[in-house]
């Protein structure tokens, strides 16, 4: 029993770390490439969409805020998007 205690505890720490990083991040679209899985903001930011993420309706000029984690493999960074919400919606709290 004691030998799954282990990995258990750092499982589950690493799944509530990974919730506490999840970032905010506001923009307006710059662009939306549904085939590439990637958003970008005007400011240059770009994001790739989660398997499965939903963004019908968004086009180039929303006002979005963007949740979403930061994925490190060896030395590259990427922004992976979780959550695309336009400004407002995520404002009123409604989606």
């Amino acid at each position: 029993m004691r030998k799954l205690a282990g990995p258990a505890l750092a499982l589950a720490l690493s799944l509530t770390l990974g919730l506490a990083l999840a970032l905010e991040q506001a923009g307006v679209i710059d662009q939306i490439e549904a085939s590439a899985s990637t958003l970008t903001l005007r400011d240059g930011k770009q994001f790739a969409l989660a398997h499965g993420l939903a963004v019908d309706g968004l086009k180039p000029g929303t006002e979005v805020v963007v949740v979403y984690v930061v994925v490190y493999k060896a030395v590259n960074r990427k922004m992976v998007a979780l959550e695309v919400q336009p400004a407002a919606a995520k404002r009123t709290g409604t989606d």
